[in-house]
C-alpha cells in the first residue's frame, strides 16, 4: 500500500517536472524567434537536441516505473478488491512515457529545422555578416 502511495506521489512530481519545463520552453522559443545568424540557429538547434535527450531520459524513467508497478501488481490486496485502482498508476506512467517521447520527437524536429537554417545561412555566407 505504501508503495502505491509512493507511486502516486512520484506521478505528481513528474507532472510538476514536466510543467516546470514550460518556463525553459518559453525562453527557448524566444531564442528561436530571435535567431538570425547561422551561429544563433546552431545554438538553438543544440538546445532543442539537449531538450530531446532530457525528454527521452524521462520517458525511460516512466517506462521503468510502469514496469516496476506492473511487477508488484499482484502483491497488493487491492488487486483482488479493486483491480482498476491498481492499473491506474501503471497506465499513468505509460502515458507520461508516451508524452515525453512525443515531446522528444517534436524537439528533434525543431532541432533539425534550426540546424538546416544554420546550414543555409552558412552556405549563403550571411551567417555572421548580415544576420538574415
Amino acid at each position: 500500500m505504501t508503495n502505491m502511495i509512493r507511486a502516486m506521489i512520484l506521478m505528481g512530481a513528474s507532472t510538476l517536472v514536466l510543467g516546470a519545463q514550460t518556463g525553459n520552453e518559453k525562453d527557448l522559443q524566444q531564442m528561436a524567434k530571435a535567431a538570425t545568424t547561422s551561429g544563433q540557429h546552431a545554438a538553438v538547434s543544440k538546445q532543442y537536441t539537449l531538450r530531446a535527450e532530457q525528454f527521452e531520459a524521462k520517458a525511460k524513467k516512466h517506462e521503468a516505473n510502469a514496469a516496476e508497478l506492473a511487477a508488484r501488481k499482484n502483491n497488493y490486496a487491492m488487486t483482488h478488491k479493486w483491480p482498476a485502482m491498481i492499473q491506474g498508476p501503471i497506465d499513468r506512467e505509460k502515458q507520461l512515457a508516451i508524452e515525453a517521447r512525443r515531446a522528444a520527437e517534436e524537439s528533434l524536429t525543431l532541432a533539425a529545422k534550426h540546424g538546416q537554417q544554420a546550414l543555409q545561412l552558412e552556405a549563403r555566407g550571411t551567417g555572421a555578416r548580415q544576420g538574415l
